[in-house]
């Protein structure tokens, strides 16, 4: 299945329960929000892309690039995957379409990645 790529325990920081505490945890969202990259410019870029565009970048990528042939994602990319799965129904739609008849799960991620980062809106690799 194409969820096994990596594994969820990304739940999110703060996440108490009680009222008052409503603010402080939408701020704390915010700042991971923020930390992990997924920002209103990257799910505007994200509302543009279609699975003909993952499609056309895997045909380029069987060339060979390095950095696209690199290995798992990092935990970085990880905890934004899962954020910005969350955020982008769109992508969630395009990848539940491609992954696994057209392309492999990791696949999927490295083209997200290299996309995002061509339109300066993702750092490729973030260390953590």
């Amino acid at each position: 299945m194409a969820f096994s790529a990596f594994s969820w325990p990304f739940r999110r920081r703060g996440s108490g329960s009680g009222a008052g505490g409503g603010s402080s945890n939408s701020a704390a969202a915010a700042e991971e929000d923020e930390e992990l990259g997924v920002t209103l410019q990257l799910l505007d870029f994200l509302r543009t892309l279609s699975p003909d565009a993952f499609k056309a970048a895997a045909l380029q990528l069987q060339g060979g690039d390095a950095e696209a042939t690199a290995g798992e994602l990092t935990s970085w990319q990880e905890r934004h995957a899962v954020l910005v799965l969350s955020k982008a129904k769109g992508l969630s739609k395009i990848r539940y379409d491609l992954c696994p008849r057209h392309m492999k799960d990791k696949q999927f991620w490295r083209i997200y990645f290299l996309l995002a980062k061509s339109m300066s809106y993702v750092p490729y690799r973030k260390k953590s």
